[in-house]
């Protein structure tokens, strides 16, 4: 499986009950990963922007899940790609990405400007265990 989601320096997804995945620059930057299965939540937000598969269980197959307002720790074992759109700056956040990024290995940082602010897109695999 592999995740989307827009985080901000403490990994906060969501502050004040608001999500901060509305930048449009990121929405087209997510193009890429299409078709990308989400929950309703999220299905309101990128219906026009993106191809969506929309379902209520979308974490239980292997392709991009867009993560927005749901816990993935349950599913931490099946991620394999972590791609995060980092807002670089620290809001009261009052729901998190609740994974262990310990268990994944930066591959690659690509900048770029967000529509209000600077947008860091980092990607992560899940690290061999048999190394």
């Amino acid at each position: 499986m592999k995740i989307i989601v827009a985080v901000d320096n403490r990994l906060g997804l969501m502050f004040n009950h608001r999500r901060l995945s509305q930048d449009i620059e990121m929405r087209k930057d997510m193009k890429i990963y299409e078709p990308i299965h989400m929950n309703d939540y999220s299905y309101k937000l990128y219906k026009d922007c993106v191809e969506c598969i929309v379902d209520e269980d979308f974490l239980d197959n292997d392709g991009y899940n867009f993560i927005e307002n749901v816990s993935v720790n349950q599913y931490q074992d099946n991620i394999d790609e972590i791609i995060l759109y980092k807002w670089n700056r620290n809001y009261p956040a009052d729901f998190y990405l609740d994974i262990d990024l310990t268990l994944f290995s930066l591959i690659e940082t690509i900048e770029f400007e967000g529509k209000s602010h600077h947008i860091t897109k980092e990607i992560y695999r899940r690290k061999d265990e048999k190394a």
